[in-house]
């Protein structure tokens, strides 16, 4: 008795596996047609709206004077000596 009660347990498992599955098949399904649908109603606008231009603009000059700045060994150095003298007037000793 108790090996055909583990059959019917491993059917009931099973059948729950196969609802689980169909549901979820039925779901990604449902999931797919309103992408599909979304993507159809949505327009593409063949002409590109933007202008590429390979002129240096006075903002890219500012970047790149900045950026130079930034790498400037001196100051560099000069900004971890006054952060070590800070952190040490400020939790040394």
């Amino acid at each position: 008795m108790s090996g055909q009660f583990s059959i019917i347990e491993l059917l009931i498992v099973i059948e729950h596996l196969v609802i689980n599955v169909f549901i979820e098949i039925i779901l990604v399904t449902i999931l797919h047609i309103l992408i599909i649908s979304f993507v159809e109603d949505f327009t593409y606008d063949e002409t590109p709206s933007i202008q590429i231009s390979r002129e240096r603009t006075s903002t890219i000059e500012e970047f790149m004077q900045f950026h130079h700045r930034i790498r400037d060994k001196n100051a560099h150095i000069q900004l971890q000596n006054d952060l070590v003298e800070h952190l040490w007037q400020k939790f040394g000793g």
